[in-house]
């Protein structure tokens, strides 16, 4: 299925109340996917599907997005099954230390 700006722009995921994916890093990437589907490619040269394919979601463990979401929209972009992290499962990964103040302070690392 063909995806557009306007479904970017218009795209809104559920929060969880447990593990999901960083807000912020969806966010970002979404913002990147949009200048790809704008421009036909970003500054690096990558297009919309190019970004989607190779990227990597942080999970947090409280108040991310809901993955099973971001992963629909996701393949809808690329036009693939996307192979996430599911939240609670052995792969989830705590964000790095440079992912914020909270993380230092409550030793999330």
């Amino acid at each position: 299925m063909h995806v557009t700006v306007e479904d970017v722009d218009d795209v809104r995921f559920a929060l969880t109340r447990g593990p999901g994916y960083s807000p912020l890093e969806v966010d970002e990437l979404l913002d990147q996917v949009r200048l790809a589907l704008e421009e036909g490619h970003t500054a690096d040269g990558f297009t919309a599907r190019d970004l989607v394919l190779h990227a990597t979601l942080p999970v947090v463990r409280r108040r991310g997005y809901d993955s099973a979401q971001v992963d629909d929209f996701l393949e809808r972009i690329s036009g693939e099954p996307r192979i996430g992290i599911t939240p609670g499962s052995s792969n989830m990964q705590p964000l790095p230390e440079e992912a914020g103040l909270f993380a230092r302070l409550f030793g999330r690392r």
